[in-house]
């Protein structure tokens, strides 16, 4: 009976050392670095974007060589376009009547582009390029008849074709019977064709003389001039 007793005695000091001793080797489990890793933890949310103050420029490097030269190109071409130019004019007294057309003997420049053949005795300068050109004329002259005074103006035009060129036609002004010479001149740019054929015409309803009248001058006076310049192609 004593023994029995004795038995049930260890027996529940038994049980009650066996938690402690697996608490025990639990600590000491952990303590040995062996224990299974925990559940990740969540994210937490991102820091606020921090942005300073600019900083300064820094200091502008060394020049760098100068890079080798290009090769030169080819030459351009001379001219944009052909350059013609005509000077001619007379020094003769000429009478004409209304239609008629003025002569010109005398050249100080003329261009195998411009036709000067028939100018002397038909008026007619002929063109072999086409182009913008600046005609301009200048004459001195008078109404021939001193009865028709009363008209006082008389006029010239260019005509191309036989057809008036337009801002061509100018009027002088005869003050008096006595009048030696009037002056009549205009200027004028048109495109001109190959082949046209430019005269400038009397364009009053009566007789004109151009002349050089003059009678303080030591050398021949021009009576009427034409100037004729290719300006563009």
């Amino acid at each position: 009976m004593n023994k029995f007793i004795l038995f049930n005695f260890f027996l529940s000091i038994f049980a009650w050392f066996a938690p402690m001793q697996g608490e025990s080797r639990s600590a000491c489990c952990c303590e040995s670095c062996n224990c299974p890793s925990g559940v990740l933890g969540l994210q937490g949310p991102p820091g606020v974007f921090g942005v300073g103050p600019q900083g300064l420029q820094g200091v502008p490097g060394p020049r760098g060589l100068q890079g080798v030269q290009g090769e030169r190109g080819p030459a351009g071409p001379c001219c944009p376009y052909d350059e013609i130019f005509t000077n001619l004019y007379s020094i003769r007294t000429q009478s004409l009547s209304p239609g008629a057309v003025a002569l010109f003997e005398k050249v100080n420049a003329e261009m195998d582009e411009v036709d000067m053949d028939e100018v002397s005795f038909e008026g007619r300068i002929v063109f072999s390029l086409d182009g913008w050109y600046e005609i301009y004329y200048d004459c001195n002259g008078v109404l021939d008849d001193s009865k028709l005074f009363s008209l006082k103006t008389w006029s010239l035009s260019l005509f191309i074709n036989g057809d008036l060129v337009s801002g061509s036609s100018k009027a002088a002004f005869s003050k008096s019977p006595t009048s030696i010479l009037d002056r009549v001149s205009c200027r004028v740019i048109v495109y001109i064709e190959r082949g046209d054929s430019l005269q400038l015409v009397n364009t009053s309803a009566s007789r004109i003389v151009l002349g050089g009248l003059s009678y303080e001058a030591i050398s021949p006076v021009v009576s009427s001039s034409l100037v004729i310049n290719r300006v563009s192609p």
